[in-house]
């Protein structure tokens, strides 16, 4: 039976950490699954769940252990400085900005797909020294 598909939301204190770990462990290759228990018409029964794709986590200081962190992209935030203003970000004062935006990135996904396609068949070359895992993670995944 094909893995069913489900997206991650999390909100912090709302889920044990072994299962969260658990989907992100499995989650960084196309055929990742974790398997669930769900009750159809009164009878349990356990339901593997695809948990590939990519998923995003805040924060400042560890979150993850080391053996999810190999499998992640890591993008280093730090703590502004009190010194530091920055005006308020609201949704309705970009819309039109962000539709712009997103209609010259799907107008350049056309235009870019055979090169991408081209790419993502050739063979990576990684700098010395990087471990497999990341090469695993930085590599296509299989279609």
């Amino acid at each position: 039976m094909p893995a069913r598909r489900c997206g991650l939301a999390v909100r912090r204190g709302h889920t044990e950490r072994s299962d969260l770990i658990g989907m992100l462990n499995e989650g960084f290759e196309r055929d990742g699954t974790v398997a669930r228990v769900e009750e159809t018409g009164g009878k349990r029964e356990a339901v593997d769940f695809n948990v590939f794709g990519p998923k995003a986590f805040t924060g400042i200081g560890a979150i993850l252990p080391a053996s999810t962190l190999d499998r992640c992209i890591r993008l280093k935030l730090e703590r502004r400085l009190r010194s530091e203003r920055i005006a308020k970000w609201r949704a309705r004062r970009v819309r039109d900005q962000a539709h712009g935006v997103r209609d010259l990135l799907a107008g350049w996904a056309v235009s870019a797909l055979d090169a991408v396609e081209e790419h993502y068949e050739a063979e990576l070359e990684f700098a010395p020294g990087t471990s497999e895992r990341a090469e695993d993670l930085w590599e296509g995944q299989p279609r």
